[in-house]
Parts: C-alpha cells; structure tokens; sequence
C-alpha cells in the first residue's frame, strides 16, 4: 500500500481524530486569499463551485444531552457511527464559500451577504462570492428542517415529475394532474425511511439507526451511492484534503456499493431509483 493510501480502517475515535488533524493541517495551509481574489479564480475557470475557509476547525464535538436532547425533540435516533461523528467533530467554526452566477433576472444591487462579485463578460451575468449554507450541519443553531428529510429532496422530484416526466413504477398509480403527483412524491418521501444531510446534496441513511448505513447523493432524481458507509464517504468525499489518491478510493467505493446493490434495492422509497 503506497503511503498516501495508508488511513484508519475502522470508523472509531481515533479514525476522526486522524480526520480532524489531517482536515485542519489542509484548511491551515490554503492560501491567504481576499474575497475578491477567491472569486478571481472561479471567474477565471469560467465555473462556480464552494471550499473551505482557510483556518477551518471543528468545534469540538456535541456533549451526550445535547445530543440527546435533539434526538428526543426531532424523535429519532441518530445511527452510532453518525452519533459518533457529533460527539467528536460536529460542524465546523465559519462557513464555507460557493462562488457561481447570478440569475439573469435577478440583480446584484437586490443581494444580500454577497462577499464579492465580477461581471463576467462572457457569460453576460455576474458571478458572486458568498457564504455556504450546505456546509455541515450545526445541530445546535441550524433549524433540524434542512438536515432531516429536508425539502429539497421532495422539491428536486417534483422538479423531474413535471419537467422530466419522472414517475416510478414503485410508486404506484400515477395521478392524472401534476399537482396530484407532487403531493404524492412529497407524501412518500415525508413517510420514507430518514435520510440526514451531511454535507452538501449528501445524506445519510438514518433508519434503521444501525452503524454502516451508506450515504447517498442525491440531486432531484439522480441518486447514487457515495459511500456503502460513513467511514468510507468521509475518506471519498475529502481524498484530495486528506492527503489521498481519490481514484483508488473511488474504486473501493464503486466496487463495495455493486456489492451492497441488492440491499440498497429493498430500502423502502428510497430502493426505487436503485431498480432502474
């Protein structure tokens, strides 16, 4: 095994704490960049897209009633691996940045919270800098609304429902109107298994709260396995922060999600898109 491939193979304590220190040595070492010279680097590869802060930490950890407390308000229990991901990790201590273009109708002297901005000639419309808010969830002061089973999972379906003509065969008879089959999708995914958002358009497979659930990705209806489990997302989705060789992880994590195939299929709603 060549160095850079050398990781915890366990999901553990100190699997995050090698996490931790590896996360935050890459963050400390990004350049000193302003705003504006971030934004310059986007603008010039013509494409949006989000990072982390230079100086990014994590804060630490969740305490046991914290924790606790969250997993009675919201009635659920968070699986062991993710539980313990919070209890050492949880979120980081400032957002993360995304850079990408303005709506054509919408104008920039109407934003809010822009950090920086440049007229790109062209593509005719503005690209800005600001603060991410898919970045990873903070259980004590983001609303439990956009990590649990959050809107946009049902929003991107009844997207590909009226744009995509998307209807699966799982789901039984099709409504006559559209606005039927919205509100069917948004009832099937409401009563689905819960999924939790990690990072991004990632989520975690919440039920049954058993450690080794795999972690989707998931824009509108395209869903696809990022990692047959927490430990090997988390090396999947960070390979290059991490020091690693993100081809070999990919492969490891294409070949164990063929493996899992038919255990993914029987995931009840969310198995539909595994059967196609």
């Amino acid at each position: 095994m060549n160095h850079d491939q050398t990781y915890p193979a366990t999901f553990d304590a100190g699997f995050l704490d090698w996490f931790r220190e590896r996360t935050e040595s890459a963050w400390a070492a990004l350049p000193d960049m302003t705003s504006q010279e971030i934004l310059a680097v986007y603008v010039e590869n013509g494409a949006g897209g989000s990072e982390f802060q230079r100086g990014s930490r994590w804060l630490g950890g969740m305490s046991e009633e914290q924790i606790a407390q969250i997993e009675r308000t919201q009635r659920l229990t968070f699986p062991p691996d993710y539980h313990l991901f919070l209890r050492q990790l949880h979120t980081l201590d400032r957002p993360m940045l995304t850079a990408g273009y303005l709506a054509f109708e919408e104008r920039l002297e109407d934003q809010q919270g822009i950090l920086a901005s440049a007229y790109v000639d062209e593509a005719e419309q503005y690209m800005v800098l600001e603060e991410y808010s898919g970045g990873f969830h903070n259980w004590l002061t983001d609303s439990p609304d956009t990590a649990i089973q959050p809107a946009a999972l049902w929003e991107g379906l009844q997207f590909d429902i009226e744009y995509n003509n998307l209807w699966l065969a799982d789901w039984g008879s099709k409504p006559t109107s559209i606005e039927g089959c919205k509100e069917r999708v948004r009832e099937l995914v409401e009563a689905a298994p819960k999924l939790l958002r990690v990072i991004g358009h990632r989520y975690l497979l919440a039920e049954p709260a058993i450690p080794g659930n795999p972690v989707f990705s998931i824009v509108q209806s395209d869903m696809v396995v990022y990692g047959p489990n927490l430990h090997d997302f988390l090396l999947f989705e960070f390979a290059d922060t991490l020091g690693l060789t993100r081809r070999n992880i990919e492969r490891e994590v294409m070949r164990e999600a063929r493996a899992r195939q038919d255990e993914y299929a029987v995931i009840p709603f969310w198995g539909s898109f595994f059967k196609r």
